[in-house]
């Protein structure tokens, strides 16, 4: 499809500096595409020539409602976790078992369904310590067996919640860990005065922003309609919808009319395939979406 220059998310600047920032951008890349946008920057991008639309939903969490009153599946993880020893402790970048963590990492990896570090969506593992990201081990009792990374999320210059970017583990017998961890998380979190989203889910709960291309609308709705149902998908989207919360739109702005060539740019940019993101029912679910059934 020819190079393009892929970017996540709108500028890092003031507020007041974002036009100048995307007219930059625009006279340095002939074929740029930006994923990852919320709406206000989807509309600057629109008023300076790219094509945007929907491409699916944050999952913003209502911590107090999550502390105060759990739901079910995450009353019975508590449980489980309670029975488990399990508790997270955070530690700095530099002082962590990099061998236990690096180890940790080939396991989750060779049993994931993602067996690969995906390198744009979600920031790869490092232990340079930015200042900006953090660090919390999983234990059972005295035994680590996981590890959680948050990413900074800012308003206005300062950092007001956190990202849930990279959550790994060893097997383990203990159901519920993803929702312990999460639970526990927002615990620490709350206390500081802070937020916390558990991230992205592709291609649900479209929404197009103002000024969207009719031809990306299209086609973007009908991979919605036809793919969201994708075992890998469907899985992410109701995991996350579990947790008390918001869902909150992210946007593409790109250089194409052609979706499937837009999000073929991101999946490259991730160091990963359509088969990855959908899982390997890709084929089912297209199938089925050609032929009218289901």
């Amino acid at each position: 499809m020819g190079r393009v220059d892929a970017y996540l998310g709108g500028p890092i600047c003031d507020p007041a500096d974002r036009g100048v920032m995307v007219e930059r951008m625009l006279r340095a890349s002939r074929r740029p595409m930006v994923f990852y946008v919320r709406a206000p920057m989807a509309v600057t991008l629109a008023e300076a020539g790219l094509k945007t639309a929907g491409i699916g939903v944050d999952r913003v969490l209502d911590v107090d409602a999550l502390l105060e009153a759990p739901p079910k599946p995450v009353r019975g993880a508590r449980r489980k976790a309670d029975k488990a020893g399990f508790s997270i402790e955070e530690v700095a970048f530099g002082d962590v078992d990099r061998a236990r963590l690096d180890a940790i990492s080939r396991t989750y990896l060779a049993n994931a369904e993602i067996e690969r570090e995906i390198a744009f969506l979600n920031r790869p593992m490092s232990y340079a310590d930015d200042g900006m990201r953090r660090l919390f081990v999983l234990r059972q009792r005295d035994r680590v067996f996981g590890f959680a990374v948050l990413n900074a999320i800012f308003r206005d210059g300062r950092v007001e919640s956190y990202l849930l970017d990279l959550l790994r583990l060893e097997p383990t017998k203990q159901w519920g860990v993803w929702l312990a961890t999460v639970h526990a998380l927002a615990a620490r979190l709350r206390d500081e005065g802070l937020g916390l989203s558990v991230g992205f889910c592709p291609l649900h709960d479209l929404w197009h922003p103002p000024g969207a291309s009719r031809a990306l609308r299209l086609q973007l709705d009908r991979m919605e309609a036809w793919l969201s149902s994708a075992q890998y998908l469907r899985r992410l989207y109701e995991l996350k919808a579990t947790l008390p919360g918001s869902w909150e739109p992210r946007s593409m702005a790109v250089c194409t009319r052609s979706a499937p060539r837009a999000l073929y740019a991101f999946m490259e940019a991730s160091g990963v395939g359509f088969d990855y993101l959908f899982g390997p029912d890709l084929l089912r679910v297209l199938g089925r979406g050609l032929t009218g059934r289901g």
